[in-house]
């Protein structure tokens, strides 16, 4: 059985996949924990701990240096980015538009199946690139085009209800860029990006000079 690893390791293990991704398209052969751990802002040991979770050594050693290609696809392997996802957003206000026109933030993986909006206006006439139904079809939508994974744009007041009506159509993960905190089955994997929120801790730290 592999070895569970812990969240925050999953969060560095994938900071590491796209700066390697980023080094091997600059021709970057070989990269040590040190370096690495320079570019991402972390301590070498925790790097060479992140990629021992992998439990393999075909990438090479962290002080004489990881091979770039190989310690890539091992992390792509062991997290699963070699697997295709289906992903939605829903709510298509500027946020909601801005991604789905730029379907390259979702990476090489992901691809952006259908867009929902409470506004049926909207939804007859937005040119979003990608199929749009109205917010009441969420639940029917996702479960017959196997969406698994779901960005959630829509104010605050309804996004319990479009969590909800993810959750049932088998939606598997939730991105919520809303100021709501949203419950959902313990399956259900969510995280939060409280834009609001962190620009707000990032003024006080700037006025602080923390």
């Amino acid at each position: 059985m592999e070895n569970k690893i812990p969240l925050p390791a999953v969060a560095r293990l994938c900071a590491i996949y796209r700066l390697l991704r980023d080094l091997s398209l600059q021709g970057v052969t070989l990269i040590s924990s040190s370096a690495l751990g320079e570019m991402l802002g972390v301590g070498a040991h925790n790097i060479r701990k992140d990629i021992s979770c992998l439990m393999e050594t075909e990438a090479g050693s962290g002080k004489s240096g990881y091979d770039v290609k190989r310690l890539k696809e091992l992390i792509a392997g062991r997290l699963g980015f070699d697997n295709e996802f289906r992903a939605c957003v829903v709510g298509l206000g500027r946020l909601g538009l801005a991604l789905v026109r730029n379907e390259r933030l979702f990476g090489e993986k992901i691809r952006v199946a259908a867009g929902f909006d409470s506004d049926v206006n909207l939804v007859e006439t937005i040119k979003a690139g990608i199929d749009v139904y109205p917010s009441y079809e969420i639940s029917e939508v996702v479960r017959r085009l196997n969406v698994e994974l779901a960005v959630l744009t829509v104010p605050a007041a309804n996004a319990q209800e479009c969590a909800n009506r993810l959750v049932r159509g088998g939606v598997r993960g939730i991105l919520n860029f809303t100021s709501t905190v949203i419950k959902t089955e313990p399956a259900v994997k969510v995280r939060n990006v409280d834009l609001t929120g962190e620009l707000q801790i990032l003024s006080a730290l700037v006025y602080l000079g923390i």
